[in-house]
């Protein structure tokens, strides 16, 4: 009777952590309750919210991060990406100059700087090219890169 009480809490545990396994955004969330002052966790909550569909989570998650270590140039990434495809641009251009102060030589943040410039309220393509470039220059396999060079490079 014993081994049965103990299998049938041993499924319960095993079931219950299924929960938590069940994506990626559940699992960083999580580890996020478990560890919430670990900025690593909370920019890592912030990613895989974004990219569930939880703009909301993300927001928070990736401002946790910042005042939890305000030097985290992948969290100011993190923001500015969610803050532009909120229609945010100047806050997201903030948060790039922030992270491009902590780290110059990011292609994903060149990248997205790019992306910036190429928004029609911040419509600058000789920008957009040079962020493009210097993207690809620091990673010259970072396909989404290379692509969006092309493409701006034959806008008008």
């Amino acid at each position: 009777m014993v081994a049965l009480a103990i299998a049938i809490v041993a499924l319960f545990t095993a079931l219950s952590r299924n929960d938590v396994w069940n994506t990626e955004s559940s699992l960083w969330l999580d580890t996020a309750m478990k560890s919430p002052g670990k900025a690593r966790v909370m920019n890592a909550l912030g990613s895989t919210s974004y990219y569930a569909g939880k703009p909301e989570l993300a927001l928070l998650a990736y401002r946790t991060a910042i005042q939890l270590s305000p030097e985290y140039a992948d969290a100011h990434v993190g923001l500015g990406v969610v803050l532009a495809s909120r229609g945010n641009l100047n806050e997201a251009l903030e948060q790039y100059g922030i992270a491009l102060d902590l780290k110059p030589d990011d292609a994903v943040l060149h990248y997205h700087l790019g992306l910036l410039y190429m928004e029609d309220a911040m419509r600058d393509l000789p920008r957009a090219r040079e962020e493009f470039r210097t993207a690809i220059s620091l990673k010259p396999t970072y396909g989404a890169a290379i692509q969006f060079l092309s493409y701006a490079e034959h806008m008008k």
